[in-house]
């Protein structure tokens, strides 16, 4: 069965993003085929960003990626590649598939990986030139003498022409540090173990909002009406599967997809 091509590079290149945003190791080191679909790119997160309205259309995509279409990703189980790639070939395939393979590890081919853009290039092409100085105005001049004339010669913040070198420089700072914004806290994922270990039982912001989110494991403040995670994003209503991976309600019992009992 065939799928969009770019379609499938829509995938990669957001797949891409977020490791280099989350977990940057992962350009060159294996991740597991869980961690796709759980913490990297969720369909719940980012079907937008790909492309894609069913979820249907998501796992197909993924399919398609792990079997091996467009050299975008190695899977490190060669009985699992050929798995994948007869099911993707199939009429009518199980897209979901996948999911039995999730602790395998995946990498990325280095071949395939987009060099990553450059905010700063990006900024000076969107900023508009900033207008032209005003000229001083009259009243300038006896405020000034009178400034002086109290003991309050020296200069105060802001008070020279906007065409001032120091003006200009104070006004380029902001825009030196928009890429770093945001991204301190994201350094590490943690893994599924990892978040399964730490997550909390109690309350932040209400009876059906957890302590911790159920994603970064980073405890959530108490606030009214909390639906996701200030850190990572994640909406903290739901929890994915322990055996499976599928997305629940913290309030089911048992898994949707495979019966086992959920661990919300």
């Amino acid at each position: 069965m065939t799928v969009d091509r770019s379609l499938i590079e829509r995938f990669h290149r957001v797949l891409v993003e977020e490791i280099r945003a989350q977990a940057p190791r992962y350009l060159s080191s294996p991740f597991t085929v869980a961690e796709i679909y759980q913490s990297l790119v969720p369909y719940r997160t980012h079907r937008d960003r790909i492309g894609v309205e069913l979820n249907g259309d998501y796992e197909e995509a993924l399919l398609h990626l792990l079997a091996g279409e467009g050299d975008y990703l190695e899977l490190e189980s060669e009985p699992a590649r050929r798995r994948l790639q007869r099911e993707a070939e199939a009429q009518n395939p199980d897209t979901a598939i996948f999911r039995e393979f999730a602790a395998v590890d995946v990498r990325l081919n280095p071949k395939k990986v987009p060099e990553k853009d450059t905010p700063e290039l990006r900024l000076e092409v969107d900023t508009p030139d900033p207008p032209a100085p005003a000229g001083p105005r009259a009243e300038e001049g006896p405020k000034s003498s009178a400034r002086a004339a109290k003991g309050g010669g020296g200069p105060s913040a802001g008070s020279g022409p906007k065409g001032t070198p120091e003006a200009s420089g104070a006004a380029a700072s902001p825009l030196e540090a928009v890429p770093d914004q945001g991204r301190g806290d994201a350094e590490r994922l943690p893994s599924r173990g990892e978040r399964k270990a730490g997550a909390s039982k109690s309350t932040a912001g209400g009876d059906d909002v957890p302590g911790d989110c159920p994603e970064c494991s980073t405890a959530l403040p108490p606030r009214e009406g909390l639906r996701f995670c200030p850190w990572c994003g994640e909406n903290v209503h739901v929890v994915p599967c322990g055996e499976c991976g599928e997305v629940l309600d913290r309030d089911w019992a048992f898994c949707i997809a495979c019966g086992s009992p959920s661990a919300a």
